[in-house]
């Protein structure tokens, strides 16, 4: 690439998207991600067919759960509770849990668990999967964010009734870049309005170096880092910050680095431990929602099949 504005951008789409540049990532998932970001709905279906809708809440991911656990009963629904253990037994599963509130332990007894949390503590959750060689989970490399709740008493835009975009991307500033919060609740412009801007970084250069860096680092470094990315971008933008609130994020993004797709690794982590199937983005593919969303269907059909009960796929 010749151009050094065209090598920003595809750089700063990639890591956002994959969480490394375009110097390691994949080049397989460098392909789908601009073949799928530059194709419209339209794309994919027949002739004449309605083009499909976008489904989106002010809510996010929140939504969705709250729909799964709608019918479920109290006595179904574990709160607050972390699992420490799982262990499988032969004909059953057993799942210790530590309650948050209490430190209470409790061991559920299960015909089949599905494992969709990320893998970087399944060998300390699992302990079994160790001796029985099942290795293959270290080689998910997970990227850390570092993220920042800016409040501020109007957006940061210099034409009054110009609408902030969905998202804003900082030329050559540190970080990707910050989305207005009010980008899904369809108000108008609100340019007089109180919001609040969530700046993000991924931090890919060296992840084990950087991991270090975000655990070491407090407020005061990771405000300054934020702050002077924002006046690159909005220079004068101090004096409409009223708060600022830094969240370091021990992010479940798995690095898409060239043989995680395809590799030998990632078959052998789709295979079931016994009783215990395995979901989650990191083993589903590229590291985005519908990929998680299929590899969650994939296992709980799997489930269902061991436990011989009839069902109607939505993945055929």
């Amino acid at each position: 690439v010749q151009s050094e504005l065209v090598r920003w951008y595809v750089n700063n789409r990639v890591v956002d998207e994959y969480g490394c540049g375009v110097a390691s990532v994949s080049a397989w998932a460098g392909v789908q991600f601009w073949a799928q970001s530059n194709s419209s709905f339209t794309d994919f279906e027949p002739s004449g067919m309605p083009s499909p809708v976008v489904l989106s809440w002010p809510q996010g991911n929140a939504f969705l759960v709250d729909g799964m656990a709608r019918d479920l009963t109290a006595s179904q629904q574990r709160m607050r509770s972390l699992v420490v253990n799982v262990r499988d037994a032969g004909d059953r599963v057993l799942v210790t849990c530590v309650s948050a509130d209490d430190g209470a332990k409790t061991t559920l007894l299960a015909r089949r668990v599905i494992y969709a949390a990320p893998k970087h503590a399944v060998y300390y959750v699992i302990p079994d999967l160790v001796s029985v060689g099942r290795d293959e989970f270290n080689a998910c490399e997970y990227v850390p964010w570092m993220t920042a709740a800016v409040h501020v008493r109007r957006p940061p835009s210099a034409k009054p009734r110009h609408p902030l975009t969905w998202e804003t991307l900082g030329h050559e500033a540190w970080g990707l870049g910050y989305i207005d919060n009010r980008h899904m609740t369809r108000q108008g412009d609100g340019f007089d309005e109180p919001t609040v801007l969530t700046f993000y970084a991924a931090l890919c250069d060296d992840i084990d170096v950087d991991r270090h860096r975000l655990l070491d680092e407090g407020w005061d470094y990771w405000a300054r880092a934020v702050l002077g990315a924002l006046q690159q971008m909005h220079p004068g933008i101090e004096s409409l910050i009223t708060r600022l609130d830094v969240r370091k994020w021990g992010h479940a993004m798995i690095a898409m680095k060239p043989g995680h797709l395809w590799g030998a690794e990632r078959q052998r982590m789709l295979r079931p431990f016994g009783n215990i199937e395995f979901a989650g983005v990191d083993i589903g593919g590229t590291p985005v929602f519908e990929q998680a969303s299929y590899r969650g269907i994939a296992a709980a059909e799997a489930v269902t099949d061991a436990l011989g009960v009839a069902y109607s796929s939505s993945l055929s």
